[in-house]
């Protein structure tokens, strides 16, 4: 492997988790098959004997998957040689530098780390696993673990902003974790010291979702609108767009993500080969223009950007607001580094154990549903542009009329059905604030204008920015598990069936039929996902979220030992910053780390 940093010696096994060997907070880096060997190795107890003292195996089964084992925490570095007989030394590892931007000089700051001596294994009586140890004896490892590397090396802010308050800055990460002496990055990170000093918490780093959105630019220029003055006054707020996000190295793509002649419900297989083939050619752009991160910029890298951040502010634990996406990044965090969590809230949750088809599945029902507590809250509100009409039949009538030919827009391209189906669903993620928007948008392109359809299109598909890193990450966080058009088709008759209105409409859909052909395998698919050892973590559900169902939410809690459940019985997507109820709560466990009472249930304001 590449990056070598010499032999290993484990003393003591934490966790193995998605091809990473836990050891003592430094992560080696352990290819597939080997986690594999790891997980069916025999097992060894260290016994309080004199140094060089030959150990007894004792044979065990599944070690690196049974609870009833508790995590060591002791871990060294041997040079080459017999591992056991080996001194205490370390060897140290370079870890992130970090980078200032040019107006404070464009200096470069990097260091190494100091040795860390660990304690001696003969002092220890911990379960080891014994084909670790013979590997770490002849295999050569990377140690991802050099996020701690920035501690002592804090980032430089300058002012930045035209709102008082936001400091800007960077810091240099590994484009390959499993080689964090290679190539690097430079993410962008925006902070907000705490307003109230002495009431100060600590740090708050936040997701916005996407992926694709700009934390950086949110934090910067537009706090009043994501966070409440609460966290605000408590909080040094940071905001870090995510690699190949917005400022930090964005993604780059030679051709357009979505392409109006290609659908994405293909009809055939013809229809199907079209798709994939798009979808290939355009993956392979954005290969040729951003080069090796496009196969990086899975979130599990994201989540060990977010820590060397974290190590370089020189917080020992974060507190991290994540939503929507931000739910799968503030998840695989805590998988990673539990010690490192404060506090958690996770809002509009996605489950990513689930399979594709689940979350497709579970997508169109809750998109379905969106649509229809939009057409009642027309049949109740005088003041809807389609009051008093049957706003399905409507609808259903304008899509029937762009499938046989778009609608036209004022001085811009027609609207095609698919896109007509798209932009409403983007509509319904805002209801109640857009829900007269949309009603409005309904009427106009009934009446041969989609103009305002066609703008939120312009942000929805065509934004060159946001569609490139939303396409690239997801298509290495989801495997599609679709193996051909007979795959697809059985997938489309049964979310059609199921949405009668939105014929299947989902982001959850786009992510299905805009990965096939993807020329980047994922990196980061769905697995079980199981947290252990981080405080109390909130999860976050809406119960007629048409983008994150509610039921995802219970899920997710479900496999994170000790979290809570707040419910937002209201629609839209996400439930912070648009209820003040959930809003309230949301801050009050922020802030002291205490849940909700179990069964909370917010409702609209």
């Amino acid at each position: 492997m590449s990056g070598v940093a010499g032999m290993v010696c484990v003393v003591a096994v934490t966790r193995v988790s998605a091809g990473m060997v836990h050891v003592a907070g430094v992560d080696v880096v352990v290819s597939a098959p080997h986690v594999m060997l790891l997980a069916l190795s025999v097992v060894f107890v260290l016994r309080r004997v004199p140094h060089g003292t030959p150990l007894p195996l004792k044979p065990a089964s599944y070690l690196l998957h049974d609870e009833r084992y508790p995590p060591g925490v002791y871990f060294r570095k041997c040079w080459l040689g017999d591992p056991l007989a080996a001194s205490d030394r370390t060897r140290p590892f370079r870890g992130p530098r970090i980078h200032v931007h040019p107006a404070d000089g464009g200096r470069t700051f990097g260091r190494r780390s100091r040795p860390r001596r660990a304690e001696p294994w003969h002092s220890m009586n911990r379960t080891l696993t014994a084909s670790l140890l013979a590997l770490a004896a002849v295999l050569p490892v990377t140690l991802s673990g050099g996020t701690a590397a920035a501690a002592d090396t804090p980032i430089s802010w300058r002012r930045c902003g035209d709102r008082p308050g936001a400091e800007c800055g960077s810091l240099d990460v590994p484009v390959d974790w499993a080689d964090p002496t290679g190539p690097t990055i430079k993410l962008s990170v925006v902070r907000r010291q705490a307003t109230d000093p002495a009431a100060r918490v600590g740090t708050l780093f936040y997701n916005p979702g996407g992926p694709g959105g700009q934390a950086a630019l949110i934090v910067r220029d537009y706090p009043s609108t994501a966070f409440s003055q609460e966290l605000l006054r408590r909080f040094d707020v940071v905001g870090i767009d995510p690699r190949g996000v917005g400022e930090s190295q964005a993604v780059q793509c030679g051709l357009p993500v979505h392409d109006p002649e290609v659908s994405e419900y293909p009809g055939t297989s013809a229809g199907y080969e079209a798709l994939v083939a798009h979808n290939k050619a355009v993956g392979e752009s954005c290969l040729a223009a951003t080069g090796p991160l496009l196969r990086h910029v899975d979130t599990m890298s994201v989540a060990r950007d977010f820590d060397a951040v974290r190590a370089a502010l020189g917080e020992t634990k974060v507190t991290f607001l994540g939503k929507s996406y931000g739910t799968i990044l503030g998840t695989q965090y805590a998988q990673l580094f539990p010690d490192r969590v404060r506090a958690m809230a996770l809002d509009g949750a996605v489950d990513h154990s689930m399979s594709s088809r689940r979350l497709v599945t579970d997508a169109t029902r809750a998109v379905e549903d969106s649509f229809d507590q939009f057409a009642a809250w027309c049949d109740r509100t005088e003041n809807c542009r389609l009051h008093g009409r049957d706003v399905g039949r409507v609808w259903d009538d304008l899509v029937a009329r762009a499938e046989r030919e778009p609608v036209p827009v004022k001085d811009g391209r027609p609207l095609t059905a698919e896109e007509l189906r798209y932009v409403a669903y983007a509509f319904l993620t805002m209801v109640p604030e857009y829900a007269g928007g949309l009603a409005t948008a309904i009427a106009q392109a009934e009446q041969g204008d989609a103009s305002i359809f066609a703008s939120m299109r312009s942000q929805a598909l065509d934004d060159p920015a946001s569609t490139a890193a939303y396409r690239s990450v997801l298509c290495l966080d989801i495997d599609p598990q679709i193996h051909g058009y007979r795959d697809l088709r059985a997938r489309l008759n049964k979310v059609r069936e199921l949405s009668p209105h939105m014929k299947g409409t989902s982001e959850f859909w786009d992510m299905t039929a805009g990965c096939l052909g993807w020329p980047v395998p994922p990196a980061n698919p769905q697995r079980p996902v199981n947290v252990h050892g981080t405080p109390p973590i909130l999860v976050v559900g809406t119960t007629h979220d048409p983008a994150t169902p509610a039921a995802w939410a219970r899920s997710l809690s479900s496999h994170i030992s000790g979290s809570g459940l707040l419910t937002y019985d209201g629609t839209g997507h996400t439930a912070y910053m648009r209820s003040t109820c959930a809003t309230d709560h949301i801050d009050q466990y922020l802030v002291t780390g205490r849940l909700p009472a179990r069964g909370t249930v917010c409702r609209p304001d």
